[in-house]
């Protein structure tokens, strides 16, 4: 799910994508089961995380395409 969350980030670019990446991959850590509170809030973490850096990562790339 990290380079998923990481792929959407990058593609969608928009800080909206982040809570629903989040959500998303604690909903499928619930449906999979055998995950208690701590692992769904840690799997929300990372996953909004991940898909922050990604933003970033299109922000600084976008505004570098510009320059150039």
């Amino acid at each position: 799910m990290i380079p998923l969350a990481i792929l959407v980030g990058v593609v969608v670019g928009r800080w909206w994508a982040i809570p629903l990446a989040a959500i998303a991959w604690t909903v499928v850590l619930s449906l999979q089961g055998g995950c208690n509170a701590g692992c769904l809030a840690t799997g929300f973490g990372l996953a909004a995380a991940n898909t922050t850096v990604a933003v970033l990562a299109r922000y600084v790339l976008e505004a570098w395409v510009r320059r150039t």
